[in-house]
């Protein structure tokens, strides 16, 4: 069982290990509960993750625009794009 530590003590097998708060610790149960019932801890649950706030995301263009973008990749594949290619392509 997960706790989280609300009062600072010392560990009652391992004297010297001190737990401070906020510290969150998994014991067995019966420790969990031990700890718990003495006021030293409290139960933990894990939080859920949050979304972060951000951007919308991003809108699919519209059809005008898609027949844009596709006639400039057309565009983009026919032209040649080096000096070599060209003077193949003029032969």
């Amino acid at each position: 069982m997960k706790i989280r530590v609300i009062s600072e003590f010392y560990d009652k097998f391992h004297t010297s290990t001190l737990f401070k708060v906020g510290t969150v610790l998994d014991f067995d149960d019966e420790r969990a509960n031990d700890v718990i019932s003495k006021k030293l801890a409290e139960p933990y649950t894990e939080p859920e993750e949050r979304k972060k706030p951000g951007r919308p995301p991003k809108a699919e263009p519209k059809p005008e625009q898609n027949a844009e973008v596709k006639a400039a990749e057309e565009k983009e594949k026919e032209s040649p794009k080096t000096d070599a290619e060209a003077a193949e392509k003029a032969e």
